[in-house]
């Protein structure tokens, strides 16, 4: 997040060495780090809000923050599972909670997962 937050002010340099300790970690966090990879990866030296989005999509995997910056970002793009049974589409959308119905039903509105949210880039 850092990194992404200093590449956005046109920070490079300081993004950079963010988002290096940020890969680190997160190879050090799953057991797989390489240090020679880390060394040639060309995302580390040719840095994009892209790569910072996917590494971060990598690291949180399953969290909600990476779903959510996929909507707002548009990284990383992901393709429908084959043979899926929602017609090939990806959610846009979280639906509301029971509890949501339960104690607001008159103002919960009725929208599909499929609609995009205001937010959502794609």
């Amino acid at each position: 997040m850092e990194a992404e937050i200093l590449f956005e002010k046109s920070l490079t340099e300081q993004a950079r060495k963010a988002y290096s300790l940020a890969v680190e970690s997160s190879l050090k966090d799953h057991g797989v780090f390489n240090q020679q990879w880390l060394n040639e990866s060309p995302d580390t030296h040719e840095l994009s809000l892209e790569n910072i989005i996917e590494q971060k999509y990598i690291a949180l995997f399953l969290q909600p923050t990476v779903w959510i910056d996929g909507k707002s970002s548009g990284f990383p793009e992901i393709k429908p599972a084959l043979n899926n049974h929602t017609g090939e589409k990806i959610p846009r959308r979280l639906p509301y909670g029971q509890t949501e119905y339960d104690r607001n039903y008159e103002n919960v509105p009725d929208v599909q997962i499929w609609e995009p949210v205001w937010w959502d880039r794609n």
